[in-house]
């Protein structure tokens, strides 16, 4: 894989690719992507966190993340649509920001045979407007293409999960929620306390305390220092920041004062997750 799959200015490229995707080196993806398997197996890495992929998951990542494939086997191949961050806007405009936060923490999906089959549609017009070069609007049929795929997403995971049961009568708890979760991708490198974001949402700490605890099962702080944690260890693993400037990065006090917050979480000390992951 190329550090880069968007050459120039395309604001959109789409590829079949296959064994040479094995690479153990990252890349930082500079807008978002969706890959859909066609055959094979391979382990997929995105900020750090592993996941199985074989025939029929597709995998949908988002700007910023580090992906890599590792462990293919001979007969890897599949499809990647990848779109600037600009398109990705245009495309996921007025869509629920539940989708986004949902693909953050779970962007592989296992599809069965006739929701492959529809997602291989959606690819083939998309390949056959990247052909057609002359076509003086193929960037914008390209953007509604990508909605059409983010709407289809939405809604498979919708059934999935029974959203919509689980959200009636919560429309508005929920969309707090989604604030929150909005001000802590913004905000959460250096506001790590509780109180910050209650006031950002006009509410009272025990107030969004409930609304946490009804939507995610767990307190804001629990979520909080999720979400930093592993932002932490994305620091750890594909940055060379010294332990102070990864310190100075989330306006820790200092690098021992960071290293106590991380072995509170997750039992390794800075420099021990470090060289754990350079073994791998």
């Amino acid at each position: 894989m190329k550090n880069s799959l968007i050459l120039g200015n395309q604001s959109f490229i789409i590829r079949d690719m296959g064994s040479e995707m094995n690479r153990n080196q990252p890349i930082k993806l500079r807008g978002g992507a969706i890959m859909l398997c066609k055959s094979g197996h391979a382990e997929l890495i995105v900020n750090t966190k592993k996941y199985n992929i074989s025939t029929g998951s597709e995998a949908v990542l988002m700007s910023g993340s580090f992906v890599s494939i590792n462990n293919n086997t001979e007969d890897f191949s599949c499809t990647i649509f990848y779109f600037s961050q600009k398109m990705f806007f245009q495309a996921s405009s007025k869509i629920k920001s539940f989708l986004f936060h949902h693909i953050v923490n779970v962007p592989v999906y296992h599809y069965p045979p006739d929701a492959v089959k529809s997602m291989e549609h959606y690819f083939v017009l998309i390949k056959r407007m990247a052909a057609d070069t002359a076509n003086r609007y193929r960037d914008v049929i390209v953007m509604y293409f990508l909605r059409i795929i983010l709407l289809d997403i939405y809604d498979k995971i919708q059934r999935d999960l029974r959203v919509e049961e689980h959200s009636r009568g919560h429309t508005h708890i929920q969309e707090i929620f989604n604030k929150f979760m909005d001000l802590l991708i913004t905000f959460g490198v250096e506001h790590h306390d509780v109180k910050f974001y209650a006031d950002n949402l006009c509410i009272t700490t025990r107030y969004l305390t409930y609304i946490t605890t009804e939507i995610a099962n767990k307190n804001p702080k629990q979520i909080i220092d999720s979400h930093v944690i592993q932002e932490i260890k994305i620091m750890l693993t594909f940055s060379d920041m010294t332990l102070q400037q990864i310190a100075d990065y989330f306006h820790f006090p200092d690098h021992s004062y960071l290293g106590r917050y991380f072995k509170h979480h997750t039992k390794y000390t800075l420099s021990g997750y470090r060289a754990k992951i350079m073994e791998m």
